[in-house]
């Protein structure tokens, strides 16, 4: 796969789903801090896909604009504007927070690192975990139980992930 596939891959994706620029911005450093996590992985020995978590990553967000002004379901929407077999639709799916909420929940650890890398990037910035819960509690108001609900398993996902991956916390150069 030529590096710049993925962009490619996610621009088709952004165009069908009419996915403004500054989602786009957000998806792309989504998609650089989920790399940088899947290239730590992969050097503890753990098996990744650092691509699949690009390209899952680059589109996660597409159609969350859509959506909030439709009231469809982000997902849906998603599915939709994705092939039906499309294994980034998987990855995306699983970063659902009631799939993640659920006690039995399984998914790759693509998914796990796509969802941890959203929850680090405010816009297009890194920042801590609580000043982006912070943030999507005060914009998304409607959504204030869950993200509350969210808050201490994403704490235990990111003591997990820095502890297996070695990856300091603070996430380097990304900023």
């Amino acid at each position: 796969m030529t590096q710049n596939a993925p962009l490619l891959f996610a621009q088709r994706v952004w165009k069908k789903a009419k996915t403004p620029s500054h989602v786009q911005a957000h998806c792309k450093k989504v998609a650089a801090v989920a790399v940088a996590i899947v290239k730590a992985a992969k050097a503890r020995g753990f098996h990744a896909d650092v691509e699949l978590a690009r390209r899952a990553a680059l589109v996660h967000d597409a159609c969350k604009i859509r959506a909030m002004k439709t009231g469809a379901n982000e997902k849906s929407l998603l599915r939709k504007t994705l092939s039906k077999k499309s294994p980034e639709l998987e990855i995306v799916l699983q970063t659902d927070l009631p799939f993640l909420l659920r006690e039995q929940a399984f998914c790759g650890i693509e998914s796990l690192i796509v969802y941890y890398a959203d929850k680090r990037v405010m816009h297009t910035n890194v920042v801590s975990l609580r000043a982006r819960l912070f943030d999507l509690l005060k914009r998304y108001p409607m959504y204030a139980d869950d993200i509350r609900a969210a808050g201490p398993r994403v704490i235990e996902l990111e003591r997990a992930l820095v502890a297996q991956f070695k990856f300091r916390k603070n996430l380097g150069g990304l900023k």
